[in-house]
């Protein structure tokens, strides 16, 4: 593990988020109930009682009581009340089409300085059957080394899932596709991609009202071919064919 220094970091940046999200978790709350409205309105409050079989009757913040017809009612869910809160309670929409942007950072396995970082960016799109497993499409930027010319484009397939109805879950995800490499230096003559796979497992964090966090760890399998001028004087030329192997933390918004 001495060629990973940069993963003590990052670990111990998910370990303190952990403990964050824990910590938010068992602290006392107050929820306010929250009607959604067909018509497009939304009202905060507290449901006080029934009539009848499907009637609410519904006590505004302002004070006020409303009874509303369930008929009326698109969406019903709690809000933590008082203070900012980092984590709402669970509304993650279990089906239907989602799109996730996720930054990741992985050790750039330079051999004269292995504190070197490469990094990738990973753009999908898809559709969530159930809330253990969606398919996606999309694609990955990776830069191994950030003083390296070596850098891929992959467009891959995804399936993903949630492990649990909470806001706060475990997910899964494996991803394949192919890699494409192409030439941005005077000595690199030539360059071609190839496989590409990638599973990961992280967690989902609540963030933000549509839109919510995930932070990961996962491993990226990519194989490519580069050739290279070695020499100013004549045409000898050097062919790398490379299996890139990384362990990355990835940290994306979901929505």
């Amino acid at each position: 593990m001495k060629h990973y220094p940069i993963y003590r970091l990052l670990i111990g940046t998910v370990f303190s988020l952990n403990v964050l999200v824990l910590w938010s978790q068992n602290a006392p709350v107050n929820y306010l109930d929250v009607l959604d409205l067909k018509n497009g309105s939304r009202l905060t409050g507290t449901i006080t009682g029934l009539e009848g079989d499907s009637v609410y009757a519904f006590k505004l913040v302002t004070g006020a009581t409303l009874y509303i017809h369930s008929r009326t009612v698109k969406r019903m869910y709690q809000k933590a009340q008082g203070g900012p809160q980092l984590f709402k309670s669970y509304n993650f929409r279990e089906k239907g089409w989602f799109g996730l942007v996720q930054l990741e950072f992985m050790d750039g396995q330079d051999v004269s300085n292995p504190l070197i970082p490469g990094f990738g960016l990973n753009m999908q799109w898809g559709y969530r059957l159930h809330r253990l497993y969606g398919i996606s499409g999309g694609a990955r930027y990776s830069q191994f080394n950030l003083q390296s010319v070596e850098k891929i484009l992959a467009g891959y397939a995804e399936i993903r899932g949630y492990m649990l109805e909470r806001q706060v879950s475990p997910y899964y995800a494996v991803a394949a596709g192919y890699g494409w490499s192409y030439v941005r230096s005077g000595n690199l003559l030539d360059a071609s991609g190839g496989f590409y796979w990638s599973p990961q497992i992280g967690l989902r964090l609540g963030a933000f009202r549509n839109t919510v966090a995930t932070i990961g760890l996962g491993y990226q399998f990519q194989r490519a071919t580069f050739n290279y001028n070695i020499s100013q004087w004549d045409r000898r030329t050097l062919e790398k064919r490379i299996e890139f192997r990384r362990l990355t933390l990835s940290t994306g918004l979901l929505f």
